[in-house]
């Protein structure tokens, strides 16, 4: 999994949308992710913080695109590595491809893993000249936009300077902004 960073926008998902294009950015992709957090049910969650409780959860994903014969379903493990600053210095991630969400439902209840949060998010890729940016609508959350490494933009740093270079509407006081830990902390 390659590195990126995620920040919050400070205008709303059609201006942002509406400023890429103006800028010749194209819409390559749009699905649901739809995300449920699972951890052990052996996990006492009392007096940990967010990021305790999640980094052994399992996330059973559906994304569900455009295309209605377009649909994933999998396992996604998450580690990552943050420094005293809270940001995210590495990360990695595991997948495992199940038939339908029922049945990794099931298999995850079997092994005494607990729901313990839904998200949902319509989420929006747009590309130009070797940079992708992913425009995040969580479903009754924040409005986020993501970018990952790639082979123009291989570090964290040179991300950051494109962004600035850019200008666009976003909050770049926190480059790491962590959706489930928000999220999770909105039920805790």
């Amino acid at each position: 999994m390659k590195n990126e960073i995620t920040v919050k926008l400070t205008c709303s998902i059609d201006d942002i949308c509406k400023i890429l294009e103006k800028r010749d950015f194209h819409c390559t992709e749009r699905y649901l992710l739809d995300d449920t957090y699972y951890i052990p049910n052996i996990v006492n969650t009392k007096g940990l913080s967010e990021r305790e409780i999640l980094k052994n959860a399992i996330i059973l994903r559906n994304i569900i695109g455009d295309m209605e014969e377009y649909q994933i379903n999998k396992l996604t493990y998450k580690k990552k590595e943050i420094d005293e600053q809270g940001q995210i210095t590495k990360q990695d991630k595991v997948e495992c491809s199940i038939l339908n969400k029922e049945e990794g439902a099931k298999f995850l209840n079997a092994i005494n893993y607990l729901e313990i949060m839904n998200i949902k998010e319509i989420d929006t890729i747009y590309q130009k000249e070797g940079i992708e940016i992913c425009v995040k609508d969580i479903i009754n959350g924040d409005k986020l936009i993501e970018i990952e490494e790639c082979e123009k933009f291989d570090t964290i740093d040179k991300i950051k300077q494109e962004l600035e270079r850019l200008n666009l509407p976003v909050d770049t006081n926190d480059y790491f902004i962590k959706k489930a830990e928000i999220e999770l902390k909105k039920i805790l």
